[in-house]
């Protein structure tokens, strides 16, 4: 080895402390990885493969069989070496190369980046240091860059990308000189005869700024290989990492004319876990499961408040009554699962899920109990305590509702939904107690709601509710006009609104906003019986009829509507169809029967 490769071999050591120096002197590296790199993640490199498919040609065919093969695809040799890889990839799957790509496909598709890609997305996220060039298909470095350091790299994935890397940028850019797994990739000995005209343009600035880094390649295509023999184009330096057996005679003259060096190293992992000591990486894993603990409470949040929104609405559309059908498909399954886990893991966690599922499906008590539990287990869980107060609420015990509010708001003071649902909790306590001000805490929780998110639509048609409760109309009616703002299609807001203008004899307004609330939502129950007041005002009884008609034919079980079509038949002075309706209001809510 010292024979051939002489003066030109450096110590890892050695290697390392030149390239922290020189990066800290403004130098750039690029990396030039192969299929090395992705072995210990659990893709099979092109020898691994090679073998692979050898076996299985000589399994298909017999040796006549190949050798006419073989003579049909101007193929020579198909012995395992690392420039024969194409060849035989060309022969295995011949004649539909569909199922090579499949077949590459389901290796890469749960492969995952390991320990080594940690320094190496690291190192690229956060020097100028910041250009992979592989031959490699997997996704493999961008996973790492998003996991590891939550960087979004530029992927060049095909040659007509190529014009996109950047070197001025300072993201990380990865260019894929034979594509990516989902853009055709290059893998048979006649598509890589050479590299494409747009990589060469763009290489030969690359190597004009980047000092290249070889890791786990082993120079067996046409493409690349042949780029970098080429005596044109000027590389500012080398340097070649290698394992094990010392490297072909091309490589060995690449480098001396390059005036490169040599790096042995025991594998792309073992070097990149010292290149990560060198530079004083810490370890990645409190990062990754902060990362993943706050995306898991983000989804449980948004779920809550996705369900929550959901069980909130009274008057559901066909599709409406799909999505509430899906949640408690969805939340049988989950009960299942959790109940299992819990035996195995009594955690905070688990009972908080449990607690979510009986919420959702209207098990108030339960979930109190499960979150109670969840509580006890975590004092701090905030979450916890926000959906123990919607089922609190949904006890109608808005007392200790407001409580878990008031906890959660002291947990997290920026969380604005949690607001919100003590305003709820506020003014449906007002209405149980009658008192004033259970309305005026309403609106400042609703306030604090809209301070803390001023696009928060439902806070202002809520808090419009609420001044209208204070007899304070205009008010009310201010904010709905901001909630349709929010929201052109918000059908309670219009509803609303109509409410308050007829409120204040503004029918032709009233009813304008009905009309829209019901061409949003043709099955809107409420809506109809509204404007069916409002052409009742209007003295126009049939078309209110027509209303209340609609709005029974959507709810039969809906005694408003038969109230007022009772009103509206006793002004038209048709008694029986008027008696009719008030025994039907009465038999379906008893404070009709008066």
């Amino acid at each position: 080895m010292k024979e051939k490769i002489g003066n030109n071999s450096l110590s890892l050591k050695c290697f390392f402390n030149t390239l922290k120096e020189s990066s800290e002197n403004g130098k750039r590296y690029c990396f030039i990885l192969g299929s090395g790199v992705s072995r210990n993640a659990g893709i099979p490199t092109g020898i691994d493969l090679s073998k692979i498919w050898v076996k299985e040609i000589k399994e298909k065919y017999n040796e006549k069989e190949i050798e006419i093969l073989m003579e049909k695809l101007e193929i020579k040799d198909i012995s395992i070496k690392s420039e024969n890889y194409f060849d035989i990839y060309k022969l295995r799957f011949f004649p539909d190369y569909h199922n090579g790509y499949s077949y590459l496909e389901r290796k890469m598709e749960n492969a995952q980046p390991g320990f080594g890609h940690y320094p190496l997305a690291r190192f690229l996220a956060t020097t100028e240091n910041n250009l992979v060039i592989t031959t490699n298909f997997d996704s493999l470095i961008e996973d790492a860059l998003f996991i590891y350091t939550g960087k979004r790299p530029i992927v060049a994935s095909h040659e007509s990308l190529a014009e996109y890397v950047d070197i001025s940028t300072k993201r990380p850019i990865i260019a894929k000189l034979h594509r990516g797994l989902f853009f055709h990739p290059l893998n048979k000995s006649d598509e890589l005869k050479e590299l494409s005209a747009q990589w060469k343009k763009v290489l030969q600035t690359v190597f004009r700024i980047f000092t290249p880094i070889v890791i786990g390649y082993g120079g067996g295509d046409r493409t690349l290989m042949e780029f970098l023999k080429d005596r044109t184009v000027e590389l500012n330096g080398i340097y070649w990492c290698y394992v094990g057996a010392e490297p072909n005679e091309d490589i060995i003259k690449l480098v001396e004319d390059q005036k490169g060096y040599f790096v042995p190293i025991a594998g792309f992992d073992e070097m990149m876990l010292m290149l990560g000591n060198h530079f004083h990486y810490e370890s990645p894993n409190q990062r990754i499961m902060e990362v993943a603990k706050e995306r898991a409470e983000r989804y449980d949040k948004e779920f809550d408040e996705f369900s929550r929104k959901v069980e909130e609405i009274t008057e559901p559309t066909k599709a409406e009554k799909v999505v509430k059908k899906s949640l408690e498909d969805y939340a049988d399954k989950e009960k299942v699962a959790l109940l299992e886990l819990i035996k195995k893991e009594p955690s905070a966690e688990n009972y908080y899920r449990l607690g979510n599922y009986e919420r959702v499906n209207g098990n108030y008590s339960d979930a109190v109990e499960y979150y109670t539990k969840t509580i006890e287990l975590n004092p701090d869980y905030e979450a916890a305590y926000n959906c123990r107060g919607i089922a609190y609420w949904g006890l109608k015990n808005y007392k200790d509702s407001i409580k878990d509010y008031s906890k959660c708001i002291e947990l997290d003071p920026q969380n604005y939904i949690t607001y919100y649902n003590q305003g709820i909790s506020y003014r449906d306590l007002s209405k149980k107690e009658k008192k004033k001000e259970n309305l005026e805490k309403a609106i400042e929780s609703y306030s604090k709601a809209i301070e803390l998110n001023p696009e928060y639509a439902d806070a202002y048609n809520n808090r419009g509710n609420s001044y209208c409760d204070l007899g304070e109309k205009r008010k009310a009616i201010e904010d709905y006009n901001k909630a349709i703002e929010l929201n052109p299609e918000y059908t309670d807001a219009y509803n609303n609104r109509g409410n308050r203008y007829g409120d204040l004899g503004e029918t032709g307004k009233a009813i304008e906003d009905y009309n829209k609330a019901i061409e949003l939502n043709p099955e809107y129950v409420m809506a109809y019986n509204n404007r069916g007041n409002r052409y009742s005002d209007l003295g126009e009884e049939k078309k209110a009829i027509e209303d209340y008609n609609k709005a029974i034919e959507l709810n039969p079980e809906y005694a408003l509507a038969y109230y007022n079509r009772g009103i509206c038949y006793e002004k038209l002075g048709e008694t029986e169809r008027a008696e009719k309706d008030f025994q039907k209001a009465a038999e379906l809510d008893p404070k009709y029967k008066k």
